[in-house]
This record gives C-alpha cells, structure tokens and sequence, in this order.
C-alpha cells in the first residue's frame, strides 16, 4: 500500500471513531429558567448534570420582559422549564408546548395545571429568592424536581442541597452577629422586593411608594414621607431599584429630608455575581456599613 493510501485509511479510521463518539455521546439535559438568581441556583445544585439558561437578561425588568420567538423555540427543546413564579417570569408560562414540562417553585403544586389555569395566584411577596429563610425552599423544590428527572444523580443533588443550604444558613448567622449593636437604620424601598430580607435582619421597613411610569407619588404622599424620616429616631436609607429610571421623588425626599438613596440590584451582588447568597451577603452587608455609620 503506498503512503497516500495509507493517510486516507488512517484518516478514515479516525474520522469514523468521531463520528462513533459523537453519536454515543449523551445530550446533555437542559434547563430553562427565567431569571439570573434562579438559574444560578438551579446549577448549583445540578452540578455537571444539566445545562440551566436563564432567559431574562440580567438589565432587564421581569415585570416588563417579552419572550422573543428565538426563546420559544428554546423552551420547547429543553427537557425542564422551571418557572420562579407567575409575577416574576411569567412569561415563560406563555408557551403552549412546554406547560406539561413546566414547573412553578413559588407553586404549591408540582407544576402549572391547577395553578395558573385555574386563575391561582399569590399574595404574598413574590421575591422570594431575597430570602435566607425561603431560599431553601426554593432549593428542595429544585432538588425534588431534578431527582425526579434525573434519579440517578439523586445523591449528588441531595449533597448539593444540603451543603447550599449550609452555606446560606452560615452566612445569615455571621450577618445577623455583625448586625449585633445598638446602631438601627429604617428602610423606605422603592419597589417591594426586599420585604423579607429586611425582616430576617430585623430592620424596619417605613414604606414602598411603587413607583411606575403613569403611577407617580402624589404630593400628600411624597409629603408625609418627608416628615416620617425627618421624624424618624433612626436614620432612613431610600432603596431605589436598579431596572427603573432615577426616581425624581426619591431625588426629591432625599434633598429635603436628608435621606441616602442606595440602588439595589436583586438580580446581581455589586460585583456581578448571580448567585443567590452573593447577592444577599453583598447587600446586607451594606446596609450593615449603613448601621456603622448612623
């Protein structure tokens, strides 16, 4: 056989052990999520298991997001589409061929029917994942739902789980110890996200003003505001949120009551981390800072 026929049967050897591997190679299982947070969580605790996406980019309000055709058609080729809840990503609730993979963690039910079609919603504060007490919530219901479609790995989730949920509960007992001083600052917040977190740290919330385009603060409001910090025994810090255009009510409350606007980013910490007790860690620790300096 001369040399160039050898190279063409070697090269044929090889090229069909590829494509042997190629074909034999598993596809990897994928998850679709809405927000940043939860994906990072989801694959936290898939591990090497699954690919998890988030559809929302991280710069843009959920509230107001709308699904591209691109997206759609994503969904529907993913094995899972985790939904956080109804009022955050619903818009991943959208598409008719991923209901029966869908599931909702902010649901008591195990996934979109008998929820959503029937017109079921929840009153409580949405935000959950701003939370040292719901986040492990959160956590075992995505646990449950990859063992449920990956049982194989269930010990893997299960450690995976277990050792989040320590970590974040480590992380809230060092926070609460550094809060531990006679120094107390008020929240007035302009979004109804931090709710939870706020009371977890036992830190006083005066106010939400809700502020939306079309849905401005009326004088009466913006005035009352005014005269409870100036009032208040502690100082007042305005959490204004990161997706919405600079508040001209909070510049406003700041100059005549002398307040501090802070913006929040539920999405990212300040250094761009999505993970879930990043996120928590960085802000609480800044309004520990707060605390210090009133």
């Amino acid at each position: 056989m001369n040399k160039s026929l050898s190279f063409i049967y070697i090269f044929l050897i090889l090229n069909s052990c590829a494509e042997s591997k190629k074909e034999t190679t598993p596809r990897a299982f994928t998850i679709i999520t809405g927000i940043a947070p939860i994906a990072s969580l989801i694959q936290t605790i898939a591990g090497d298991n699954a690919e998890v996406s988030a559809i929302i980019p991280v710069g843009i309000d959920p509230h107001s997001f709308s699904l591209k055709p691109s997206d759609a058609i994503k969904m529907a080729e993913s094995d899972v589409v985790i939904a956080l809840d109804a009022h955050i990503d619903g818009s991943l609730l959208s598409v008719p061929d991923t209901i029966d993979k869908t599931y909702i963690l902010n649901d008591e039910e195990s996934d979109i029917e008998g929820s959503v079609h029937e017109g079921h919603t929840h009153d409580e504060n949405p935000h959950r994942w701003i939370s040292f007490v719901y986040t492990p919530i959160l956590v075992e219901r995505i646990s449950e739902i990859l063992v449920d479609h990956l049982p194989e790995q269930k010990d893997e989730f299960i450690s995976n789980k277990n050792a989040y949920i320590a970590k974040l509960s480590q992380t809230h007992s060092s926070l609460l110890g550094a809060m531990n001083n006679d120094k107390k600052i008020a929240v007035i917040q302009r979004h109804g996200v931090w709710d939870y977190l706020l009371e977890e740290l036992d830190i006083p919330l005066l106010g939400t003003l809700d502020q939306y385009e079309g849905d401005q603060s009326s004088l009466k409001e913006i005035t009352e505001t005014i005269t409870q910090i100036k009032t208040s025994s502690i100082p007042v810090i305005l959490i204004d949120d990161a997706f919405m255009k600079e508040s001209s009510v909070f510049t406003q409350i700041s100059k005549e009551a002398g307040a501090k606007i802070q913006v929040f980013n539920p999405m990212v910490s300040p250094n761009g981390s999505s993970d879930i007790i990043d996120i928590l860690e960085a802000h609480t620790s800044l309004l520990i800072e707060y605390s210090m300096e009133s």
